[in-house]
């Protein structure tokens, strides 16, 4: 059994408050996995857009540190180390409030 070594799809930035790159899944279609993943980075004093959709996710703090805001109630600090899920249809947004860039790593699947 071989190792497949994945790539990520090169980053793309949102207007000066963060960049992402998603994961590339060129696995064999048997292979297939039944979920995505990205990694993504806020930049500091800044927030990721609100975001609402039918898939479950799943963040992974890998540095830095932030306000998480779930449906629009402000949840505390969150930081390196720190794993969150969110289920369908829980909005959801951090604001960076470190000095550094927040690197999350992110996955998502479908709800059904």
């Amino acid at each position: 059994m071989s190792t497949a070594k994945l790539s990520f799809l090169p980053p793309t930035e949102n207007k000066d408050v963060m960049v992402v790159e998603e994961l590339l899944m060129n696995l064999e279609e048997h292979n297939k996995a039944p979920f995505k993943v990205s990694r993504w980075e806020v930049y500091p004093d800044k927030s990721s857009p609100i975001d609402t959709h039918e898939v479950r996710e799943c963040w992974f703090i890998a540095r830095g540190k932030g306000e998480l805001i779930r449906n629009g109630v402000n949840e505390g600090i969150v930081s390196q180390g720190d794993v969150l899920f969110f289920d369908s249809y829980q909005s959801h947004s951090i604001h960076n409030i470190g000095i550094e860039n927040l690197l999350v790593f992110s996955t998502w699947w479908n709800a059904k």
